[in-house]
């Protein structure tokens, strides 16, 4: 699936090359994997985000104000994921 996401810069593209470039998200995102259908595993501040239905996972960093991740592994995600994660795509 075809999304727009900030990187370096725009740009609309499919999440599914192993390049490592960092995407980041207000921390908000994780508002809607705050409930007992998902996983939320830190240790300190790196951990997993995970499907306990779905059988997808994600690694996060967390920081203070947002999260990051490596854009490759947005393409682990169903569609309906990755347009959650799009809404809080941010520059940080």
């Amino acid at each position: 699936m075809m999304n727009d996401f900030y990187i370096v810069k725009k740009i609309y593209c499919e999440p599914t090359t192993q390049s490592l470039e960092t995407v980041s998200f207000d921390l908000n995102v994780l508002d809607k994997y705050k409930n007992p259908n998902y996983d939320i595993n830190l240790n300190n501040e790196v951990g997993t985000l995970s499907s306990k239905t779905d059988g997808w996972s994600i690694s996060i960093d967390v920081h203070k104000e947002y999260i990051n991740c490596f854009f490759y592994k947005l393409g682990a995600l169903p569609d309906s994921e990755q347009k959650h994660f799009v809404k809080y795509n941010i520059y940080a």
